[in-house]
């Protein structure tokens, strides 16, 4: 069914009736009286080109054009529905994937990583649901939750290794037609399709204590077993934005103190940002009155509210369990913000409450940016490829806009008749 998105301009497509009325109004006055006679005369002396001239052709391309252009600003659209098919594309993020790829040896400085080899095996694949118009999203396990992006290529970002990668995803319930994994080791699908890297196991660093990282090495030329190392590792530190409460600092410092962190230089493993400090204006309650509470332990005191950024969790909610409650901490790996700007003396028992603020700073704290765990350093094994099932169509809207070939149409017309 065609529709116009500004109906009221379809009128402007009887102007050529008003370009008729004026030619029949101007040859009228053109008619000549008198005798029979002098009426044959003068047909006979008329230049056919100007009796017939314009009722030939140019009176009927000017018209056309005017009804185009009326169609064109009035913008004719179709609307339907064409069957199409949606893929899943599951990217695993786990801290494995973005070690270097080889199926044999060592892996080569500069090689690629397992996730771009994973990507190269589904290149063809992901090419033809491309070129058959079909919807590709992409999907990623991050902060407890899945990511969704639609397009033709997965977020550049999804592609570089994050300081704090998780574990891998829930596979088992990506397992439905419609879904591809991009994964390092082959893993049992009943309907999924795997894309699987494969790989050498990668030796290097596999922890770390408070000032040395612990190292796995291993010489595959004379195949020796791999041997476990140490060397130092650079002191971590923490860092303050804005300006939090004098009892939330001393925690957090005495928190850091034990861990071995310093209050500058080094690689930041923690940074601690206070906000309504620097953006009470824009929360406009920066400074109400809050209760933050948790098992065993209550905070009183006075605070701003959080709008979760991306990846962020939220860790102290004002009246927990309640709807529409402030978030007064949140955090994501190597970030904690709090709302606090004052805060009176723990009530409850003051062990639960450094028990539980310990354990947030802790989950917080990013590892040396080197450390990969032994597990995920381990051979991946073979490369593989297992076909996906198929996904059930679904009608995907289409709409089909003519404006701009009216518009074009009117211009040939209007250079026609110029011509």
């Amino acid at each position: 069914m065609i529709e116009f998105e500004h109906p009221r301009l379809v009128w402007l497509a009887l102007a050529p009736l008003a370009l008729w009325l004026f030619v029949f109004v101007a040859r009228a006055r053109e008619a000549p009286s008198g005798t029979v006679e002098v009426w044959r005369e003068l047909e006979r002396s008329t230049p056919r080109a100007r009796r017939r001239g314009w009722t030939n052709w140019r009176l009927w391309v000017a018209s056309a054009a005017l009804v185009a252009v009326a169609f064109a600003l009035a913008s004719p659209v179709r609307r339907g529905a064409s069957p199409t098919s949606t893929w899943r594309v599951l990217v695993d993020g786990s801290p494995s994937m973005f070690l270097p790829w080889a199926d044999r040896g060592t892996p080569a400085v500069g090689a690629p990583t397992r996730l771009e080899r994973a990507l190269e095996l589904a290149s063809e694949w992901l090419e033809a649901r491309r070129a058959g118009g079909e919807r590709l999203v992409w999907v990623r396990w991050s902060a407890g939750r899945f990511e969704e992006v639609a397009g033709a290529e997965p977020p550049s970002a999804w592609l570089v290794a994050e300081p704090s990668a998780e574990d891998q995803p829930p596979f088992e319930r990506c397992d439905a037609a419609g879904w591809v994994w991009l994964t390092d080791r082959s893993r049992d699908a009943r309907f999924a399709g795997v894309f699987a890297s494969g790989g050498v196991a990668v030796p290097g660093v596999i922890g770390e204590t408070t000032s040395e990282l612990v190292e796995l090495s291993t010489d595959r030329a004379s195949g020796a077993q791999p041997e476990l190392g140490v060397r130092p590792k650079m002191t971590p530190s923490i860092a303050f934005v804005g300006d939090p409460p004098p009892l939330v600092r001393e925690f957090v410092e005495t928190w850091a103190s034990a861990r071995a962190l310093t209050l500058s230089g080094g690689p930041v493993a923690l940074t601690f940002e206070t906000v309504a400090s620097a953006s009470s204006a824009a929360l406009g309650d920066a400074n109400s009155a809050a209760l933050g509470a948790g098992p065993g332990w209550r905070v009183r005191g006075r605070a701003a509210s959080l709008a979760l950024e991306p990846g962020e969790r939220e860790w102290l909610v004002e009246s927990p369990g309640s709807d529409g409650a402030r978030v007064l901490v949140a955090w994501r790996p190597g970030h904690v913000r709090s709302a606090w700007t004052a805060c009176d003396e723990p009530e409850g028992d003051p062990a639960l409450f450094a028990v539980a603020w310990s354990d947030l700073l802790d989950a917080a704290r990013l590892s040396a940016p080197e450390v990969v765990a032994c597990a995920e350093r381990a051979a991946a094994g073979d490369s593989g490829v297992r076909e996906p099932t198929a996904p059930p169509l679904e009608p995907r809207p289409v709409v089909e806009r003519w404006s701009r070939e009216l518009a074009l149409l009117a211009a040939v017309l209007a250079l026609l008749l110029l011509g």
